[in-house]
C-alpha cells in the first residue's frame, strides 16, 4: 500500500523562505571557501553548477518515482537562492586577498560596464538584451505548454477519470458486460492511501430529442457519491443533478454544446430514447448546463442516476458496467493501475486515461516537442549574440591585451577577464530574464489577459503553470551553455602579439 501523499504545512511559506535564505548563506560561504582553496573561480563555479543541476534532476526522478510533487517544488525553490549565493560567494572575493584573480575581475567591470566606445555599449546592451529575451520566452513557452498540458489532461480526466475498472474484452458496452458493485476487490481498492474515490458507472448510447431536433447521446450513470468537483468547475447555469436514497433521478446535466444544438436550456425536459428490440423513452429533466472546451466530449455526454440506466438495461441494483478510480498524484498512475489490476479477477482489467485515448495524449506529447525546438533556438540566439560581444571587445581592447602581455601576463589571465565579463553579461541577462519571464507568467495567472479560440484550443485562457524545477533547470542550464561558448572567442587572444597589438588602431 502507497503512502498517503504529505501535503505542505499551513506555514510552509515562511518555511521555505528560511529554507531558501539559509541555503543562500550557506552556499555563499561554500562559494567563496571553494574560490580561496582553488583560486580557479571560473572553473569551480562551472562544476558545481553542474553538480546542482544534477542534483536537482535526481530530485526530478524521485518525483517520477511518487514522491510528492512538492518535495520537487520546494527542492527548485531552495536550490535557486543556494546557486546564486555559490555564484556570488566564488565571485565576491570575501577570502580572497589582491592578486592576479581579483585583477582579472576588476578588469573584467571596467571593460564591462565602463567602455568608451559607442559600439562596445551598444554590443553589451544588445547582448544582455537577447539573454534576457531568450530567458523569459523559453520560460513563458514551458510555462504555457506545460499549463495547457495540464489543463487537457485535467478535463479528460473529469469525463473519465484516472483508472478505469471494466471488461477485459474492452467490448463491455456492446454485450452490456455487468460487474457487481459489492465486489471483494472494491474495499481493498477504496482503501489504499493514493486513491482519492472509486465510483461505480453505466454508459448507455441513446437519442435525446427536443421537438424535431434529435442527436445522439452517451449516457452516463453515476453514483450519488459521485466526484462532482470537475462538473462544478466547469459548469454554466442551474445546478448539479440531485439524487435521492430511494427512488432513481430523472435530472441529467447537459453540455452548452449539446444544448445550443437542441435549443435546451436548464429547466428544459427532453425526450431520452433507448433504441433495441423495443424503443424505450424516458422524460428528463435538466438541472444544468456545462461546458468544458473540449467539443468532442460536450457534444455526447450526458450526465444522469446510474439507477436510471439499470433499469432501463434491466441490470439489478448492485450491477454495473465499471468503476472510475481517481488517484491523488497523476504521475503515480501507471504502477497503481498495475496494482489494482493485480487485484481484478481474470475477466476485468484497470485501463488508465492514457491508454483509453492515446490520440489525444499522444498529440499532448508533440506539443512538448515544440517547446524543446523554441529552447534550442533561443539558446542558440543567446550563444551567438554573447559570442560576438566578447569577440568585438576583444577586438576593441587589443591595445590592453598587448600591453598586459608586455608586463608578463599569461593568455590564460587575459582570457580570464574577458571569461569574467561574459559571466557578467550572462548573470545579468539571466536575472532580467527571470523578471520579464515570471513577471509576464504571473500577470497572465493573475488576469487572464491573453485569450484564445476555444474551439480550436480547448481553453479559453491561456493556461500557465509554475514549472520550477524546469525554470531551474533553464537558468542554470543557460549560464552553463552560455560560459562554455564563451571560452571560443577567447582563444584569439593568444594569437595576438605585444608589439602589432600596441601599434594596432
Amino acid at each position: 500500500m502507497m503512502d498517503e501523499e504529505v501535503m505542505f504545512p499551513v506555514d510552509w511559506i515562511s518555511s521555505v523562505a528560511f529554507s531558501a535564505a539559509l541555503a543562500f548563506v550557506i552556499a555563499f560561504f561554500s562559494g567563496a571557501l571553494i574560490a580561496k582553496i582553488l583560486n580557479k573561480r571560473t572553473g569551480i563555479l562551472i562544476i558545481a553548477a553542474g553538480s546542482l543541476l544534477c542534483v536537482l534532476g535526481a530530485f526530478g526522478l524521485c518525483g517520477k518515482l511518487g514522491i510528492s510533487e512538492w518535495v520537487t517544488e520546494a527542492t527548485a525553490l531552495t536550490s535557486l537562492p543556494a546557486i546564486f549565493g555559490f555564484v556570488l560567494g566564488g565571485r565576491s572575493g570575501a577570502f580572497l586577498g589582491p592578486g592576479p584573480e581579483s585583477l582579472q575581475f576588476t578588469l573584467a567591470k571596467r571593460i564591462s560596464f565602463r567602455a568608451q566606445r559607442s559600439v562596445s555599449g551598444l554590443l553589451v546592451l544588445l547582448g544582455i538584451v537577447s539573454i534576457t529575451m531568450s530567458i523569459g520566452i523559453i520560460e513563458i513557452s514551458t510555462s504555457i505548454a506545460s499549463g495547457f498540458i495540464t489543463e487537457i489532461q485535467k478535463k479528460i480526466v473529469g469525463f473519465g477519470a484516472h483508472i478505469n475498472i471494466s471488461d477485459r474484452s474492452g467490448e463491455y458496452e456492446a454485450a452490456f458486460f455487468k460487474v457487481k458493485t459489492d465486489s471483494d476487490f472494491i474495499p481493498k481498492i477504496r482503501n489504499r492511501a493514493d486513491v482519492s474515490s472509486v465510483s461505480a458507472y453505466v454508459n448507455l448510447a441513446g437519442m435525446i430529442q427536443n421537438n424535431r431536433s434529435l442527436e445522439g447521446v452517451l449516457m452516463k450513470g453515476v453514483e450519488k457519491n459521485y466526484d462532482w468537483s470537475f462538473f462544478k468547475e466547469h459548469l454554466k447555469s442551474g445546478r448539479l443533478p440531485e439524487f435521492s436514497d430511494t427512488a432513481e433521478s430523472k435530472e441529467i446535466l447537459i453540455s452548452k454544446k449539446l444544448g445550443s444544438l437542441l435549443n435546451l436550456k436548464e429547466g428544459d425536459k427532453p425526450l431520452f430514447f433507448y433504441l433495441e428490440d423495443k424503443p424505450r423513452v424516458r422524460k428528463l429533466f435538466i438541472s444544468g448546463i456545462y461546458e468544458t472546451g473540449l467539443e468532442e466530449f460536450d457534444a455526447s455526454h450526458v450526465i444522469c442516476d446510474i439507477r436510471l440506466l439499470q433499469r432501463l438495461l434491466q441490470f439489478e441494483s448492485n450491477e454495473a458496467m465499471g468503476f472510475e478510480v481517481k488517484i491523488h498524484d497523476l504521475k503515480m498512475m501507471n504502477p497503481i493501475a498495475d496494482d489494482i489490476d493485480f487485484l481484478l479477477p481474470i475477466d476485468l482489467s484497470a485501463v488508465t486515461i492514457v491508454q483509453k485515448y492515446p490520440e489525444i495524449f499522444d498529440w499532448l506529447q508533440v506539443q512538448n516537442q515544440n517547446v524543446w525546438a523554441i529552447i534550442a533556438l533561443m539558446m542558440a540566439i543567446a550563444v551567438i549574440n554573447i559570442i560576438t560581444v566578447i569577440l568585438i571587445t576583444i577586438l576593441e581592447q587589443t591595445k590592453t591585451i598587448g600591453l598586459l602581455k608586455a608586463l608578463g601576463m599569461r593568455n590564460r589571465k587575459i582570457m580570464g577577464i574577458f571569461i569574467n565579463q561574459a559571466f557578467l553579461f550572462i548573470l545579468a541577462g539571466v536575472i532580467c530574464g527571470n523578471i520579464l519571464g515570471l513577471g509576464l507568467i504571473t500577470f497572465q495567472d493573475a488576469t487572464g489577459f491573453v485569450q484564445v479560440n476555444q474551439e480550436n484550443y480547448f481553453v479559453k485562457i491561456v493556461p500557465v503553470d509554475y514549472v520550477w524545477d524546469l525554470f531551474l533547470m533553464i537558468n542554470v542550464g543557460a549560464i552553463l551553455v552560455c560560459m562554455i561558448f564563451t571560452f571560443l572567442p577567447t582563444l584569439i587572444i593568444s594569437r595576438i602579439t605585444p608589439l602589432k597589438a600596441i601599434r594596432f588602431d
